[in-house]
């Protein structure tokens, strides 16, 4: 089994604290009720897998730079325009997965906001790649950057619908 020792305090009275939530997700337990929305687990481990995959791209694209499409000035430029928008993604993701775990209300809000920026962040990439020719070039990192906007681009619209449609299992507290 699984565990670590973090903070055991909820940010709501009687509510789980982080160990607990995460205890939860990770070992299969769930106080959530046999009336929790399908896929809840499969969504809460997709927003942590991305919040991750965020951290690692770019940690990839300051050090090695194996992510890279290009060595242009342009390219990267605008790539290091990126960074704080990412950043604010992968906290919308974390609270948005940590607040899913504990069946948090907030978890409504962090999701659309998580959601909304998977989406912002797909068309401004797209619309600079189409611009600038770059899918007319396929290469390993380019067919990475393909899968992240394809990813963004469905997961975002995905997470939006799927926590409006469960806004009242997620206010109902």
């Amino acid at each position: 089994m699984w565990s670590w020792s973090p903070s055991r305090r909820s940010p709501l009275p009687g509510g789980p604290g982080i160990r607990e939530a995460v205890d939860r997700l990770l070992n299969g337990r769930s106080e959530t009720g046999a009336d929790a929305p399908a896929a809840l687990r499969a969504v809460t481990v997709m927003l942590w897998i991305s919040a991750g995959a965020t951290v690692l791209y770019w940690t990839t694209f300051f050090t090695s730079g194996a992510v890279q499409t290009s060595s242009e000035g342009g390219y990267i430029a605008f790539e290091r325009a990126f960074p704080a928008a990412d950043a604010w993604l992968v906290i919308a993701a974390a609270a948005s997965a940590l607040m899913l775990a504990r069946r948090d209300p907030r978890a409504l809000l962090w999701g659309l906001i998580a959601g909304s920026s998977f989406v912002y962040l797909g068309l401004l990439d797209v619309l600079y790649n189409l611009e600038n020719g770059k899918y007319a070039s396929i290469d390993g990192a380019m067919a990475a950057e393909v899968m992240i906007n394809l990813f963004s681009l469905t997961f975002g619209p995905f997470l939006i619908i799927y926590v409006w449609r469960h806004r009242r299992w997620l206010l109902k507290n």
